[in-house]
């Protein structure tokens, strides 16, 4: 039970990361979770996972648990009672105050993501149990990548902006729109694929209509919108002159669009 010195490296103030430094903890202690491949790119329903935690502040623990679904979007209400709109793993878990921050693995070893939030009420006031949310680990990936690889200090400014959609019963459906600012592309998930719902002028080489299948390196299905939201941290921060390689259906044909000199997603 060694004890460290830690600074804070950076956070991100939307998914509430905070990347520790500890500065005298021994070398060898550390697991390198991207060159080992044990990030779990997509988290799959049913699968078993281990949370681990202070729970109740009793000292770390780890609670078993299940992948409720690996690819939500939800309003979520923080400690400021602000709402904010996030990408997360919904996971059926007996999480409790003190585990907040601690990682969560499936069986294999790989990384699910992290615990973050707890449900304990729906709004007519009834007793919620076992319904939680991870951070999920692409993000968490993305935001170390931007925060070590990139050397990106203090706040991350995260690149998505996500709507909520009301249906007719004024409760938050289960969708998000993507914003790609320098393109002016408006994105969504519709019927769980990705469609451009519309681009003006000077966004070229994308439709109305067109539905992306890949974007950038990664598949987009319906179970894997974190991952994608992860893709889209990345380019972020990747600058002027990078390319982003879109596969698109339109029309019945699957075609490649290449944006060239990418600024900003």
């Amino acid at each position: 039970n060694p004890k460290s010195d830690v600074e804070v490296v950076g956070y991100d103030d939307v998914y509430d990361i905070a990347l520790l430094k500890a500065k005298n903890y021994p070398q060898n202690d550390y697991v390198d979770l991207k060159k080992d491949g044990l990030i779990c790119k997509t988290a799959k329903m049913g699968a078993e996972m281990l949370c681990l935690g202070n729970n109740l502040g009793h000292g770390i623990q780890a609670q078993n648990g299940i992948v409720s679904n690996g690819s939500l979007v939800r309003s979520i209400q923080d400690d400021d009672a602000k709402q904010r709109i996030r990408a997360v793993v919904g996971v059926c878990a007996p999480l409790n105050s003190g585990d907040s921050g601690a990682a969560v693995f499936d069986l294999n070893g790989r990384l699910i993501g992290m615990n973050t939030w707890k449900v304990t009420r729906n709004s007519a006031g009834e007793n919620v149990d076992d319904t939680s949310y991870l951070t999920p680990a692409p993000i968490i990936e993305a935001a170390f990548e931007n925060l070590v690889t990139k050397k990106q200090t203090g706040e991350i400014d995260f690149p998505v902006i996500l709507w909520q959609s009301y249906g007719g019963s004024g409760t938050v459906t289960n969708c998000g729109n993507l914003y790609i600012h320098d393109m002016k592309v408006a994105l969504a998930f519709e019927d769980t694929k990705l469609t451009v719902v519309s681009a003006d002028a000077l966004a070229r080489e994308l439709r109305a209509g067109d539905v992306i299948t890949r974007f950038g390196d990664t598949q987009v299905t319906a179970n894997n919108f974190p991952s994608v939201i992860g893709e889209l941290f990345n380019y972020n921060y990747n600058g002027v002159g990078k390319k982003l390689t879109l596969q698109v259906e339109r029309g019945g044909s699957s075609i490649a669009v290449e944006i060239e000199n990418l600024k900003s997603v």
